[in-house]
């Protein structure tokens, strides 16, 4: 029992690591993402500086001077290249370490490769003449749910026709709809 508790123990410290390495990784993308538009922001800022001495100039407020121009379309190019240096950072493949975990037992691995593979193969509910999903919808909560559902995907409520392969199928029509509340 007591290895049970420490394999447990151990278990739950590698999921944590996990956890923790991808929150990291969520927390660094936002704060790139932020920084991004910050970038972006001052490119703007850079653009209306320049349309407003380029105005002035024009209005006859200020003498064309060239390194006034040039200083603005450098703080322009400035932050051109930030903001590119920037998405490639935010487009660049991750790399956080990989944390070492036991193997979970082959069968527990093999019911998730093919609940995955369930879910990529799953197709498209078939659309009517109008162009709407034909849905099932829940007797329980009112939702509408993929026409082979064995359950709900809201409230779990199992649909009576979960041993047949296709169950009640309704259109997503305004009609229907108005009908079913």
């Amino acid at each position: 029992m007591n290895d049970y508790i420490n394999d447990f123990v151990e278990q739950a410290k590698k999921y944590a690591e996990i956890a923790k390495a991808k929150t990291q990784e969520t927390v660094e993308a936002a704060k790139l993402e932020i920084e991004l538009r910050k970038a972006q922001s001052a490119l703007d800022k850079e653009y209306k500086a320049l349309g407003q001495i380029e105005y002035h100039i024009e209005n006859g407020n200020m003498n064309r001077d060239e390194t006034v121009i040039a200083a603005a379309c450098q703080k322009i190019k400035d932050a051109i290249d930030r903001i590119a240096a920037l998405q490639e950072k935010k487009d660049a493949p991750k790399k956080t370490a990989p944390v070492e975990t036991e193997e979970a037992p082959e069968e527990e691995s093999e019911e998730i490769v093919v609940e995955e593979e369930a879910e990529e193969e799953e197709p498209e509910p078939e659309k009517n003449e109008d162009g709407y999903f034909m849905l099932k919808f829940c007797p329980n909560c009112k939702v509408g749910n993929h026409p082979n559902a064995k359950k709900c995907v809201n409230c779990g409520q199992p649909f009576e026709d979960a041993e047949e392969t296709e169950g009640p199928v309704f259109d997503t029509t305004a009609e229907s709809q108005s009908t079913e509340e």
